[in-house]
């Protein structure tokens, strides 16, 4: 075989080969283009989650690369419980969620605030001996343990001269305590968005109803753990993405929020009323976030709820990088 003929068929073989390559990976770049991150959220099924139930409805996970498989939540703190137990990779938990367990679990991490709520109240049947505050003193309140209804409510009775200590909490789950006070099987509870209405129109005339937020809200939050935001930070600037743009989609049309209400909950009339004046809905990182974080540890750890006599630096647990790729004004966090 001539030079020449041996010099054709190598050039030949040298361009099938590059052919070949080229086809192999713009097939394995389009797939990587392509690829569906899963992600499970464990939600508190309530009003300040809003924005993560849109985003599921109207297609965002989906249209940015996530398969959002959502697991409903009763309250915060068992929501909490489905992250720290590797039953999620997501919690949407409050603040308050956040400071009870960030104690024990440093691995903690805070992405976004995606709201903030006030929607918690405290129910006293009357002939049980209560018509004022101090009359809670030996009394039973049922809530939520390491949740916003502690400390809210430990802030209401300090407002009354009452420590913690001189009332017993008993673990209740929301809608436990929502029967409870409706069948008067319980003498005091907790209340929550969408157990205020039902419970309020229930007990009309009678029962003490005490607004337990009448100036403070608190943030609603994404949390998730260190490894999973070290192995998915792209996935997790992909959640705040379809986040902001299910807020934006409430803030150009007021009557979404409402029917998102309607649908979920079932609301009607003054209740639709309430709990869309109750709620707000921005995803950001405040730095009034870290200030909030270390008056709730330092009350904890003054009332004895934890162990611990340090209050943790906070600036460990918040993650801005994520919202910083989206919209870096959106971050107010001093490091």
């Amino acid at each position: 075989m001539s030079k020449n003929k041996k010099n054709i068929i190598l050039i030949f073989i040298i361009l099938i080969l590059a052919l070949f390559i080229f086809y192999a990976l713009g097939g394995f770049f389009n797939k990587a283009k392509n690829t569906t991150d899963k992600v499970v959220i464990a939600c508190y099924r309530g009003e300040p989650a809003a924005l993560v139930y849109l985003a599921k409805q109207e297609g965002l996970f989906r249209d940015n690369g996530i398969e959002a498989v959502i697991k409903d939540y009763q309250a915060g703190q068992f929501a909490m419980n489905a992250l720290l137990s590797h039953q999620a990779d997501i919690a949407i938990v409050s603040d308050s969620t956040l400071v009870s367990n960030s104690f024990k679990h440093k691995d903690l991490k805070i992405f976004a605030v995606i709201a903030e709520s006030r929607a918690r109240k405290l129910v006293v049947r009357r002939g049980q001996g209560i018509e004022e505050a101090k009359d809670l003193i030996g009394k039973t309140i049922r809530l939520v343990k390491k949740s916003a209804d502690e400390y809210y409510l430990g802030k209401f009775l300090s407002l009354h001269n009452i420590n913690l200590s001189q009332i017993n909490m008993v673990n209740s789950s929301p809608s436990q305590t929502a029967d409870s006070l409706v069948s008067a099987a319980a003498a005091a509870g907790i209340i929550r968005g969408q157990e205020i209405c039902r419970v309020e129109k229930a007990v009309s005339g009678q029962a003490i109803v005490w607004g337990l937020q009448t100036y403070n809200p608190f943030y609603f939050l994404l949390a998730t753990k260190t490894k999973w935001l070290n192995d998915n930070p792209e996935c997790a600037s992909k959640i705040i993405k379809s986040l902001v743009e299910a807020e934006r989609i409430i803030t150009h049309d007021k009557g979404r929020l409402r029917t998102f209400f309607q649908e979920k909950f079932s609301y009607q009339n003054d209740c639709l009323k309430q709990a869309v004046a109750r709620n707000s809905y921005y995803v950001y990182l405040p730095q009034a976030l870290l200030f909030e974080f270390e008056n709730q540890a330092f009350w904890r750890i003054k009332n004895n709820l934890t162990k611990s006599k340090k209050i943790p630096n906070y600036l460990n647990f918040i993650y801005p990088y994520a919202l910083k790729v989206i919209d870096s004004q959106r971050v107010n966090v001093i490091r």
